[in-house]
């Protein structure tokens, strides 16, 4: 968790704005790895790539992803047919 200073108070960044990696990432949205790098490589879900290479994902994006119902996932390969 990270703190910041406002005004001479010191208060901490929600726990939903940490950053994960692929593996957070595929734990929180109950994915596998492969899964969440097809859906990066086609754009269907929030990430970064700062320059370094390492994708990088923000807890609040997802979980506002997640929200939205954008995630499809029979393009996932989470449904048959």
């Amino acid at each position: 968790m990270v703190a910041f200073f406002f005004g001479g108070i010191m208060t901490r960044e929600k726990v939903e704005d940490e950053t994960l990696d692929i593996n957070g990432a595929a734990a929180f949205l109950k994915l596998s790895k492969w899964t969440i790098y097809q859906m990066t490589r086609r754009k269907e879900i929030p990430c970064h790539k700062p320059s370094g290479g390492k994708l990088v994902f923000v807890k609040s994006e997802l979980k506002e992803f997640l929200q939205s119902g954008k995630i499809q996932y029979k393009k996932a390969g989470l449904l048959s047919g």
